[in-house]
C-alpha cells in the first residue's frame, strides 16, 4: 500500500509541477520592466489590470508554492484514500524557469497520513526532455506526458496568429467575478503588496466555457489539436443538448471558491497568488470522497536571474520507477 502511495505522489508532483513550468515558459516574454515607479491605485480594477499589463515582463524567476488537499474520504473508502484519510495531504516546494533557454527545476515535498508518509521530488526540464528524481534515483518523465508537453511547447512556439481576446469570443471575465475588493496593501515576503481579493460566480464561469468552445475558431483550434475520437464525443455532446445543465451543476460541485492576488506596489508585477475551493462530487458519481478541500498559495521570489539547469547522469527509465 505504502508502495502504491509513493508512485502515486510522485505522478501528482510530477504533474504539478510541469504544469507550473511549463505555463510560466509559454506565458514569458522578452520585455523589460519600466524602471520608474508605478503611481499608487485605488481600485481592485485598476491593481488587476496593472498586473495583467506588467505579467509578461521577464524571462525568467524563481517562487515557492503550497498546495493543501484536504480530504473527507467515505467510510467505505479503500485503498490510498482509506490510508490517508481525512487528513491533508501538503505539497510544499520552489520552482525556477527560463522562457529563453526552456529550463526548469522544481522541488517538491509531499507529506500526507498525518506525517505518516513524506518524500520528496524533484523536477528538471531542459529544452525537449524532462526527468523526475525520487528517493534519489533519476528516471525519465512518463512518455505520454513528455510528449503533451513537448506538443504543447511546439504549438506555442509556432503560434503566428495573434492571441484571441475575450471580447472576440464574446465573453467578459470580470462578470465571473464575485466581491471583487482591494483590502489595501500588506507586507509579503518583506515586499509592499496591494491585496486583491474576490470569489466567482461559477455557473457563469461553466456557461461561458461552453459558449467558448462552441464558437467556430476555438472549434477550429481544437480540431487541429484534439484527438478525432475525443473531438467526435466532444460534438456529440453540444450536440445532445446535455450541457445546457453543467452551469447549475458546477456550481454545486465548486463550493465556495475565492481567489486572493498580491501584487507589488513598486514595479505592479504579481508577488503572490492563492486559491481555495471545496469540491463536492455529485451523488451520482459514486465517488470514495464526500468533499475535497484545495488551497493553494503561490509566491514570487526573484525575476530576471539566470536560471541554471542540466541535465541528470545514470537516468533511469520511468517504467523501472512503477515497477521498483
Amino acid at each position: 500500500m505504502r508502495k502504491h502511495l509513493a508512485v502515486t505522489a510522485v505522478a501528482v508532483a510530477v504533474v504539478i509541477v510541469g504544469v507550473l513550468a511549463v505555463v510560466f515558459m509559454a506565458g514569458a516574454s522578452t520585455k523589460t520592466a519600466a524602471a520608474s515607479p508605478p503611481p499608487p491605485l485605488t481600485s481592485a480594477d485598476a491593481v488587476l489590470q496593472a498586473a495583467a499589463t506588467t505579467g509578461h515582463t521577464f524571462t525568467s524567476g524563481a517562487g515557492h508554492f503550497r498546495i493543501e488537499i484536504t480530504p473527507k474520504v467515505a467510510a467505505n473508502a479503500t485503498g490510498v484514500l482509506a490510508v490517508i484519510g481525512n487528513e491533508p495531504i501538503v505539497l510544499t516546494g520552489t520552482v525556477a524557469a527560463d522562457a529563453k533557454t526552456k529550463a526548469a527545476e522544481a522541488t517538491v515535498t509531499i507529506t500526507a497520513a498525518n506525517g505518516g508518509f513524506s518524500t520528496e521530488v524533484t523536477l528538471r526540464w531542459l529544452g525537449g526532455k524532462g526527468w523526475v528524481q525520487y528517493g534519489g534515483t533519476w528516471y525519465d518523465l512518463p512518455p505520454r506526458l513528455l510528449e503533451k508537453v513537448q506538443q504543447a511547447q511546439a504549438r506555442h512556439d509556432q503560434q503566428a496568429e495573434p492571441k484571441v481576446t475575450p471580447a472576440e469570443l464574446g465573453i467578459d471575465p470580470k462578470t465571473w467575478l464575485s466581491g471583487l475588493s482591494l483590502l489595501g496593501t500588506e507586507t509579503v515576503d518583506g515586499v509592499s503588496a496591494y491585496h486583491v481579493t474576490t470569489g466567482f460566480d461559477v455557473s457563469k464561469m461553466a456557461a461561458d466555457v461552453i459558449k467558448v468552445v462552441e464558437s467556430p475558431r476555438v472549434q477550429k483550434m481544437l480540431e487541429a489539436n484534439v484527438p478525432a475520437e475525443d473531438m467526435a464525443r466532444m460534438e456529440r455532446a453540444l450536440a445532445s443538448g446535455k450541457l445546457a445543465d453543467v452551469p447549475a451543476m458546477a456550481a454545486k460541485v465548486v463550493v465556495d471558491p475565492q481567489a486572493d492576488v498580491w501584487v507589488d506596489t513598486s514595479s505592479n508585477q504579481l508577488k503572490q497568488v492563492g486559491f481555495s475551493a471545496t469540491i463536492v462530487p455529485p451523488a451520482s458519481a459514486k465517488c470514495p470522497l464526500t468533499s475535497v478541500t484545495v488551497v493553494f498559495t503561490g509566491t514570487v521570489d526573484q525575476l530576471g536571474q539566470p536560471v541554471s539547469v542540466s541535465a541528470p547522469t545514470d537516468v533511469h527509465p520511468w517504467s523501472e520507477l512503477q515497477k521498483n
